[in-house]
């Protein structure tokens, strides 16, 4: 069952709460995902390009890039988690940085776990 589809079935309050988060969403992503388009990864999230199964290794400078100046939570996340790929591990000195920002604390547990899959000895020396 398509997401849209599983939406029509919810309550109306529901519904109109999950297309604001969509619309939220593409407005703060339209940057980075316009970036990404140019390298070839045409997606409306982030959540799809994770999914893809393609080996985004030239997207993740762009990624990093972006994660420090995201604001909006559930694109910030979505970012975090797209850099849990093992092609990632440059992202390893930028998420230490964003986990150590005192107004994080939401990201932490998001931000431990994509290290955890990503991490080699060098963050020890971070």
């Amino acid at each position: 069952m398509e997401s849209d589809e599983w939406l029509a079935g919810l309550p109306p309050k529901v519904q109109r709460r999950a297309d604001e988060n969509k619309r939220r969403y593409a407005e703060a992503a339209s940057g980075l995902l316009a970036e990404l388009a140019e390298l070839g990864y045409d997606y409306t999230t982030l959540g799809e390009l994770r999914n893809s199964g393609s080996e985004y290794r030239d997207a993740v400078s762009i990624l990093i890039d972006w994660l420090p100046k995201i604001e909006y939570a559930a694109l910030k996340s979505d970012v975090i988690r797209t850099l849990g790929a093992p092609w990632a591990s440059a992202a390893c000195p930028c998420l230490v940085m964003e986990f150590r920002k005192p107004d994080q604390g939401r990201f932490r547990w998001t931000i431990a776990n994509t290290l955890s899959l990503i991490a080699n000895k060098s963050v020890f020396e971070l």
